[in-house]
């Protein structure tokens, strides 16, 4: 889908210029793909998607520096990649469950046609084995890390697995689609490096921010969610409203984040605290907000692929810029 120049007559024409730009660059990024890999390999990335792991990496590493504990920081691969094998399985749990959904979502058919060529059962199994290859892994960490891990696939379970369904209901969509999945991975990542319970103001912070970007996010599929009669957060609400809520909520997990600043000098370990030059980090999260914010509004109507990928780079080009500042 080319982005909507011509309904956008108030951007600038270098944004426009940019925008045409990245369309172009997506293209030719796909071309590549298709001549270098083979169609097996590439729908079975698209079932397990493995480079959606990239999230993992801001939120392990910041469980490690919050611990602060003198273990090197090699000891955050396993954990990392035990995170990551169970999040691949629920990419291929998900993408199993809602075959139907996809395959009549513009942007989402691609994974309904891998998963189709992958196989039904096959798509199945390979679920299990990075669960389970997942959770074999976990269990070297310890037990709290284990646990963690088995409550993100409980989780999973319930938000795309028949008979619950979570993501078809208001409310829990969010809780069991959002709220609950970067805390748990933020609460793995801790007991990975501490033994302590984990602080109390990044949890608020992960599970605000990641509410309010799910919010935003599934409002590209509002379409296709009123098209198959789903009656959940997204379609329940009117976008304005859902809009607001999200962008509250991600001012609230905002706050939150500024308020670990502030704790330094009180000696509250529990709440989690970060250096105050660490707060002037906090601007890195404008960009992919306003792209988020601009493409739920319909202002830019970019190619959710392509947008996905961008993510995923200024994920990882941040979380190094983020570690390299603080260490």
């Amino acid at each position: 889908m080319i982005p909507m120049f011509d309904s956008l007559p108030a951007l600038p024409t270098l944004t426009k210029r940019g925008l045409l730009w990245l369309r172009e660059s997506q293209d030719t990024v796909t071309r590549v793909h298709e001549q270098l890999l083979p169609a097996s390999l590439m729908n079975l990335l698209r079932v397990i998607r493995p480079f959606s792991n990239v999230k993992n990496l801001p939120v392990v590493f910041f469980a490690y520096y919050l611990a602060g504990t003198d273990i090197s920081l090699q000891t955050t691969i396993v954990p990392t990649l035990a995170l990551s094998l169970v999040c691949s399985a629920m990419y291929a749990l998900n993408s199993l469950m809602d075959v139907h959904l996809d395959r009549r979502n513009v942007h989402k058919h691609v994974y309904a046609d891998a998963v189709t060529r992958v196989g039904m059962e096959s798509t199945l199994w390979i679920a299990l084995g990075l669960a389970a290859s997942g959770l074999v892994l976990g269990s070297l960490v310890n037990g709290r890390f284990l646990a963690a891990l088995i409550a993100l696939i409980v989780t999973a379970l319930f938000y795309s697995a028949p008979p619950f369904r979570f993501k078809e209901r208001a409310v829990l969509d969010v809780t069991f689609g959002a709220a609950l999945t970067f805390p748990l991975r933020f609460i793995g990542g801790w007991y990975a490096f501490s033994a302590a319970a984990p602080p109390l103001l990044p949890l608020l912070g992960l599970l605000l921010g990641k509410s309010g970007g799910y919010l935003l996010y599934k409002e590209f599929d509002r379409e296709d969610l009123v098209a198959a009669g789903i009656e959940n957060t997204t379609t329940m609400n009117r976008k304005t409203w859902n809009v607001r809520m999200a962008m509250i909520l991600i001012v609230l997990s905002i706050a939150a984040f500024l308020a670990m600043g502030t704790t330094v000098d009180l000696g509250l370990p529990f709440l989690g605290s970060i250096p105050r030059r660490a707060l002037i980090l906090l601007p890195l999260s404008i960009p992919p907000l306003v792209f988020m914010l601009f493409q739920a509004t319909k202002v830019t109507a970019f190619d959710h692929r392509l947008l996905r990928v961008l993510g995923l780079l200024y994920t990882l080009a941040a979380t190094f810029a983020a570690w390299w500042f603080l260490a």
